[in-house]
């Protein structure tokens, strides 16, 4: 088994491996590998089952050959983070769950309707012919809402490499797949990015204490991923060197 764990990283809402790409240097700098996952319902019209089937293929692809584990949940992606981990924990041995070393959450949110109370970045159609289903669009500029960390024109890359979005209301029984994943994992780190102009901080958290993970405030932007990649890797690195044997 590897020294350091797999980092199975699902970007946000829009975002694809392109904006992952920034961090991967970083932290292979500091020997982890980085595995992009990117979620179906940035690509398609699609319902929570199919982002979970692409998460969870990873997951168990590592696990298998003989990782040790970090998933990421970035945004929005944290809902699906959740879902794949609390089936994954549902029906893997022992031996499998300890390789699940760390879950880790970048500005995610579960109580959807709170944490996007005071959203004004985007507009969300469900008039598409799919119950609870719709297409979110982005109507103020990327680089203030996920970049802002960053000079705009450094961004204008990472906008234009900026996918669709499909969206859903949460599933009704997400509070206990947050229970069976906190059950099942040793450690779950929840970052608040205390420059985020899309997700407040103050929601993110709110999320941290409801869902029982422990809060670790960084100074960057909501995507530091794309704005301060080497920053963000070396909270990474504290984080993972504590649960880390």
């Amino acid at each position: 088994m590897s020294s350091k764990p797999s980092i199975i990283f699902v970007p946000g809402a829009w975002h694809s491996e392109v904006h992952v790409q920034p961090f991967v240097g970083p932290m292979e700098q500091l020997e982890y590998r980085v595995v992009p996952v990117v979620l179906e319902s940035n690509k398609r019209l699609v319902l929570w089952d199919e982002n979970v089937k692409v998460i969870l293929h990873a997951i168990q692809a590592e696990v298998e050959a003989g990782h040790k584990v970090c998933v990421v949940g970035h945004s929005v992606s944290g809902i699906s983070v959740v879902l794949a981990l609390s089936k994954f924990f549902e029906t893997a041995s022992a031996e499998q769950k300890q390789q699940i070393v760390q879950v880790l959450f970048i500005a995610c949110f579960f109580d959807a309707i709170r944490s996007t109370s005071e959203i004004d970045w985007y507009d969300l159609n469900f008039d598409t012919g799919v119950p609870n289903l719709g297409e979110a669009k982005l109507i103020r500029p990327a680089e203030e809402v996920f970049y802002n960390d960053m000079p705009a024109t450094e961004a204008k890359p990472f906008v234009a490499a900026l996918k669709m979005n499909t969206a859903q209301m949460p599933p009704e029984d997400l509070v206990e797949r947050v229970k069976i994943v906190r059950a099942g994992c040793k450690r779950i780190c929840y970052f608040v990015c205390l420059k985020d102009k899309a997700i407040a901080p103050k929601f993110q958290r709110l999320e941290a204490e409801e869902a029982g993970f422990e809060a670790v405030e960084i100074d960057q932007d909501h995507c530091p991923m794309v704005t301060q990649p080497k920053t963000l890797a070396d909270e990474f690195h504290k984080v993972l060197s504590t649960v880390a044997s």
